[in-house]
């Protein structure tokens, strides 16, 4: 499967360091893999440190949820305040 590869948009994909549901270190290399090879220059892919599947804090990929006070990764809002979609102009595609 060619994850990305035909995206054209710009693409900012967050994920969390901690995430069970989409793991960061099987679905970070196939979307930069495919980012790549479909030349998309407006992506960028940002783990988040420390953070579950939505963005909370939490100490260890699995948990004891009861136990711990839930609070968003303050890197989220950093990533999303520090990407510029058109920072890297991707070139023009040839018309057809």
């Amino acid at each position: 499967m060619n994850i990305g590869s035909r995206i054209r948009c710009p693409v900012l994909a967050l994920y969390g360091e901690y995430d069970t549901l989409v793991l960061p270190e099987t679905n970070i290399p196939l979307l930069r893999a495919g980012l790549e090879k479909g030349s998309n220059a407006h992506s960028k892919v940002v783990a988040i440190p420390g953070a579950s599947h939505g963005f909370y804090r939490i100490p260890v990929r699995c948990p004891d949820w009861d136990k711990i006070e839930l609070a968003i990764a303050p890197e989220l809002r950093t990533a999303l305040d520090a990407w510029d979609p058109f920072a890297n102009p991707a070139p023009s595609p040839e018309p057809r």
